[in-house]
């Protein structure tokens, strides 16, 4: 039976990867996210205010570069326990953040006079969550930290509209 002495490095090892694998996916994901979020911004061009689409989008493509920088800047330093912890709570904090914004889509763009908009939304919105149960498949926090926020705000929406 081996010791808690091997197991607990073998422990931090697995720890690492998981780790490792969520900053691996980052690059895909900010390109699903960059892409996905100007195609919202397409389709609800006239029904929601420009100035709500553009604000909107500005601010999540600022929270997308500082995911950016932080992937790069955490991604290189997983070699010690300490430093892996501390890039997870960094990456999870970061897609809490982004998670927050895409909810915003939800209440804030939500074209009430559209139904078919009103879909696309709640489309855009599973699409990435979907995405990020892929991405996000190492470390079941990080998918939380985004699929709650990104969806509460348009589910909670549309249950008050009844």
């Amino acid at each position: 039976m081996p010791s808690s002495e091997t197991q607990v490095p073998a422990q931090e090892r697995v720890f690492a990867e998981r780790v490792t694998r969520l900053y691996a996916s980052e690059s895909t994901a900010l390109l699903a996210t960059f892409v996905n979020a100007f195609i919202l911004v397409l389709v609800l061009w006239g029904e929601t205010q420009s100035s709500r689409l553009l604000g909107w989008l500005g601010v999540l493509y600022l929270v997308s570069a500082l995911r950016f920088v932080l992937s790069r800047r955490w991604s290189r330093d997983l070699t010690e326990p300490a430093a892996c912890r501390r890039a997870r709570t960094w990456f999870v904090s970061a897609v809490l953040v982004s998670g927050l914004v895409w909810g915003a889509a939800g209440v804030l763009l939500y074209p009430a006079q559209s139904l078919p908009h009103q879909v696309f939304i709640a489309f855009v919105l599973g699409g990435m969550v979907a995405g990020a149960s892929v991405a996000y498949s190492s470390f079941l926090g990080a998918f939380h930290a985004f699929a709650l926020p990104a969806l509460i705000p348009l589910f909670t929406r549309l249950l008050l509209a009844g």
